[in-house]
Order: structure tokens, then C-alpha cells, then sequence
């Protein structure tokens, strides 16, 4: 019988499902936005991470399909939407909105969207907000409500050529002195890929993003971009 490979060197391959602007930033995030996977982006930042969900949205669009954008306050901006489409503007139409107040929530809007036709990315913005609504963070029952829901989503992303990204607030744990989002180790042993994003103080609009796990090997280099109300820009300006 042939040797395995150890899992550093086994490349995973898959076509991206989505056309990011600018270019820096789907040549390194584009990459981990593959089929029948979760991605969970977390940041302690709200802002930051509300952009990138419109970003990855509007990049589904822009590669030929539809997104949903899943709402869980009024996080959705069509403003934003359309500044980040750029001259393709007019394809705000193929992003459809849903809203969630809980776990339960997301879980009847996974099972609708499977019956959808063309969706390419389904972006959960954002899952905190949708966990503060759902029991106490201590609780039992939330955490199964939880791992019931990351299991939903695996089901809609294994029957379906589409991709889940999460959004989702992060903090520092002073005990191990690793940044651990919200969800803790149910959402980490849930996803695929994770991504910490935060805002760059010397460059307006600057965005920091890094890939820190994901099966693409290698992971992608960190890329700096700016998106805002302005555009997708790289740092020198260009779109």
C-alpha cells in the first residue's frame, strides 16, 4: 500500500466561490471560500467584521450566483452593498436578505436556503448577536442550540455547492493569551477555516486580514485592503 502523507503536505484544492475586490483580497481570502465548508471570521471589532460579510457577499454575486446575507440586527447596508459591487451595482438584486433573532432562527432559514437555486455564499452576520438572544452563555442548552446549528449549516454546505461564512466577536483569554471567539470550542471544532480581521490605525479604512486555520495548504499570506461606503481599494488606491 502507498504511504499517507502527513496533513502539511496534502494540498486541498477547490474552486472559490466568490470574485473579491480588490484583487489582493480574493488572491488570499478568495482562496478559502470553497464549497461544502464554514468559515468563521471573528474580530473585537464590530465594524470591521460587518464589512468583510458585505465583502464576501458581494463577491458571490460578482462570480455569478446569488448570496444571502443573514442579518441578526441591522447590520445589512445596501449603501455599502453597492460601493463595494462598484460598477456592478446593479447586481445588489441577486443579495437576499434574511433576518434571525436566535438559534432557532438560523437553523429554519439554513433548511429554506436549501431549497434556493444559485447560491453561492451564505453570510451569518453575525453570530454573536444571534447567541445573545439564545440563553445565557454558561447555559447547556445554548451550547447544544449551538453545536444543533453548526451541525444545520454542515448539512445545507455538504448538500450544496456553497459556502457559510459566521461572523463573530473575539476576546483576549488572559489565562492562555489567545484571542477566543464567542462559541468557544463548539464553534472551533464546527468550522473549517478561521479568520481574524482588525482595523489598521495608520491607513483609513485599512483592514488587517490573516487566515489562521483552514485545510487550504498553504494558508494564505495576511493581506491589507481597504473597504468602506468609498469602495474596495488596496492601500495604494487601486480597486
Amino acid at each position: 500500500m502507498p504511504e499517507s502523507l502527513p496533513l502539511e503536505e496534502m494540498i486541498f484544492t477547490g474552486e472559490s466561490l466568490v470574485r473579491l475586490k480588490p484583487k489582493p483580497l480574493d488572491n488570499t481570502l478568495g482562496r478559502v471560500i470553497l464549497p461544502h465548508q464554514i468559515s468563521l471570521i471573528h474580530s473585537s471589532e464590530r465594524k470591521p467584521l460587518t464589512t468583510l460579510a458585505h465583502a464576501i457577499a458581494a463577491g458571490g454575486v460578482l462570480e455569478g450566483g446569488q448570496s444571502v446575507f443573514i442579518d441578526s440586527g441591522t447590520n445589512f447596508s445596501p449603501s455599502l452593498m453597492r460601493a463595494l459591487l462598484g460598477k456592478d451595482e446593479d447586481l445588489l438584486k441577486n443579495v437576499v436578505i434574511g433576518q434571525v433573532l436566535e438559534l432557532a432562527d438560523l437553523q429554519d432559514l439554513a433548511q429554506g436556503i436549501g431549497c434556493m437555486r444559485d447560491v453561492r455564499v451564505v453570510v451569518v452576520d453575525s453570530l454573536t448577536g444571534v447567541l445573545n438572544l439564545s440563553g445565557r452563555c454558561d447555559s447547556k442548552y445554548r451550547q447544544r442550540a449551538l453545536h444543533h446549528t453548526l451541525e444545520v449549516l454542515r448539512i445545507l454546505v455538504n448538500d450544496n455547492d456553497l459556502h457559510v461564512t459566521l461572523t463573530d466577536h473575539s476576546s483576549m483569554d488572559w489565562t492562555s493569551g489567545t484571542t477566543r471567539p464567542v462559541g468557544g470550542n463548539v464553534v472551533a471544532h464546527g468550522v473549517d477555516t478561521t479568520i481574524h480581521i482588525a482595523s489598521m490605525d495608520m491607513a483609513e479604512d485599512g483592514l488587517r486580514i490573516q487566515v489562521e486555520r483552514s485545510p487550504v495548504h498553504p494558508i494564505p499570506d495576511p493581506v491589507v485592503v481597504k473597504l468602506s461606503i468609498k469602495g474596495a481599494r488596496t492601500l495604494r488606491g487601486t480597486r
